[in-house]
C-alpha cells in the first residue's frame, strides 16, 4: 500500500508541477531574447541622435566603434549615400524598409538585426544593430535546469509526505496482520494497540473484542467439561458398584472391566478437550520418536507373543508437530492393535520419505475395518473411536493427514502423513 500511495502522490505531483512549469518555462525562455532585443534598440536609438549632430565620416566611425565595443554588439550605419561605417552588412527587404523610414526588428542568420531610420540633411540613414542568438537564449539553459530542480524538489517532498500518511496507515494494518496471525496459531493473549485513521482504529477495536469472546467462549467451554466429568463420574461409580454386587464373578468381572474401559475413554475425552490450545509452531524428530513409541510397545507386544517389525531409515526427518502430539498419535494407533487384535496376531510399524513429506505406516494382520471404520476408523468393534479421531484432527492442526484402509495381510492400515521441515 505504501508503494501505491507513493506511486499516486508521484503522478499526481508531477502533473501539477508540468501544469506549472511548463509555461514558466516558456515564458523564461522569452526573457533574455526582449532584453537583448530592448538593449539592441536603446543601443540603435542613442546612436541615432548622436550621428546626426557629427559631420566628419572619421568621427563617426570612431562613434560607431566605441558603440560596439561599449555595447559588446556589431553596429554599423548605412548611409544615404549607400556607404557603411562599421562591419559592412548585406542588403535586404528590411533594410530597404528601414531605408523608407520604418523602424523594425528582422531575423538574419545566426540571430536578430535592429534596424533604426535616422533622418539626415543627405538623406535617410539606417543604424543596424546586430544580435547574436547566445545573447538571445543567454541564462535560459541555467534557468530551465534550475526550475527543473525545484520540480524535482517539489516531486521528492510529495513522495515524502505520501510516505510518511502511508506509513501511519500501513504500520496499524500490518499490527492487525501480525495479531490475526497469532490469533490463528492460538496465541489468544495477543492484542493490538488501537491506532491510525478511524476506519483502522474501528477495526483494531472488534479485534480485541473479538479475542476477549474467543476467551470467554474457552473458559466456558472448560468449566462446561470440568461439570460434564463430575456429572458422568456420578454414574460411572454407581455403575461399578452395581457390578462389584452381582452374585456371578465371571459377570462382575466382564461388567467392571467394562466398566473400567469406559473410565479410561471418558477421562482421556475429557483431559483432551481441557488440553490448552498450544501456540507457536513446534517440531520433532520423527525417526526418534518412531523408535520411542516402538521400544515402548515392545515389551507388551512380547508378552502377547506378537511378531512387531519396526522399520526406520537413517537419519533425521523432521516434522511440525511436538514430540508429545506426535508420540500421542503413534500411542493412539498402536493401542489400537493391541485393542482390537487378538494376541499373537503380528503388526509393524514402518517409516519412510515420500516425496517431501514423512509417512508412517502401521499394518496389522487381524480381521481388518468393520464396515462402521469409516466413522470409527479402527479394526474390531466396540471401540468409542475416540483415539482415531484425536489422530486425525492431531494430523490436520500439522498440514498432515491420516489414511485408513486395509493392510496386504488384509488387517486393518493406518497411515499418517506429515510434510518435513527444516530442523529448529
Amino acid at each position: 500500500m505504501r508503494r501505491q500511495l507513493a506511486l499516486v502522490m508521484v503522478a499526481t505531483t508531477a502533473l501539477v508541477v508540468l501544469s506549472l512549469l511548463i509555461p514558466l518555462a516558456k515564458a523564461v525562455s522569452t526573457i533574455p531574447r526582449d532584453r537583448a532585443i530592448s538593449e539592441a534598440q536603446l543601443t540603435s536609438q542613442s546612436l541615432v541622435q548622436a550621428i546626426g549632430a557629427v559631420k566628419d565620416k572619421e568621427r563617426l566611425r570612431l562613434l560607431v566603434e566605441q558603440t560596439s565595443d561599449l555595447n559588446s554588439r556589431t553596429v554599423s550605419v548605412l548611409m544615404p549615400d549607400g556607404s557603411t561605417v562599421g562591419p559592412a552588412f548585406s542588403s535586404s527587404p528590411a533594410v530597404a524598409r528601414a531605408r523608407s523610414g520604418m523602424a523594425l526588428n528582422a531575423h538574419i542568420s545566426g540571430g536578430v538585426e535592429v534596424l533604426t531610420p535616422a533622418v539626415l540633411e543627405s538623406g535617410t540613414a539606417v543604424v543596424r544593430v546586430a544580435v547574436p542568438d547566445d545573447a538571445l537564449r543567454r541564462g535560459v539553459r541555467t534557468a530551465w535546469a534550475v526550475l527543473a530542480g525545484l520540480g524535482l524538489l517539489l516531486v521528492l517532498l510529495a513522495v515524502a509526505v505520501a510516505d510518511r500518511l502511508a506509513r501511519s496507515i500501513v504500520k496499524p494494518i500490518t499490527a492487525l496482520i501480525s495479531t490475526t496471525r497469532s490469533l490463528e496459531q492460538g496465541d489468544l493473549t495477543a492484542r493490538v494497540t488501537v491506532a491510525g485513521p478511524p476506519e483502522v482504529r474501528e477495526v483494531g477495536a472488534t479485534l480485541n473484542l473479538l479475542a476477549d469472546r474467543i476467551g470467554e467462549l474457552l473458559v466456558s467451554e472448560r468449566e462446561a467439561v470440568a461439570d460434564l466429568s463430575h456429572r458422568l463420574r456420578t454414574p460411572i461409580t454407581a455403575l461399578r458398584l452395581d457390578a462389584e454386587g452381582l452374585t456371578i464373578p465371571s459377570e462382575a468381572q466382564r461388567i467392571t472391566s467394562d466398566v473400567d474401559e469406559l473410565t479410561k475413554a471418558v477421562d482421556h475425552l475429557i483431559r483432551t478437550a481441557r488440553q490448552p490450545m498450544q501456540t507457536g509452531v513446534s517440531s520433532c524428530d520423527l525417526i526418534a520418536v518412531v523408535r520411542e513409541r516402538t521400544a515402548f510397545w515392545r515389551a507388551l507386544a512380547d508378552e502377547q507373543l506378537r511378531n512387531l517389525r519396526v522399520g526406520v531409515p537413517d537419519g533425521a526427518l523432521w516434522v511440525g508437530l511436538s514430540s508429545d502430539a506426535l508420540g500421542a498419535a503413534l500411542d493412539a494407533l498402536i493401542g489400537n492393535v493391541f485393542a482390537h487384535t487378538h494376541d499373537g496376531i503380528p503388526f509393524s510399524v514402518m517409516a519412510q520419505v515420500l516425496r517431501d513429506r514423512a509417512v508412517v505406516r502401521v499394518d496389522d494382520s487381524g480381521l481388518g475395518l468393520g464396515r462402521d471404520s469409516d466413522i470409527r476408523g479402527v479394526s474390531g468393534s466396540g471401540s468409542t473411536g475416540l483415539g482415531i479421531s484425536i489422530v486425525r484432527s492431531t494430523m490436520e492442526a500439522a498440514n498432515g493427514t491420516l489414511l485408513l484402509g486395509r493392510s496386504p495381510s488384509g488387517g486393518a492400515c493406518a497411515v499418517i502423513e506429515l510434510p518435513l521441515i527444516r530442523p529448529r
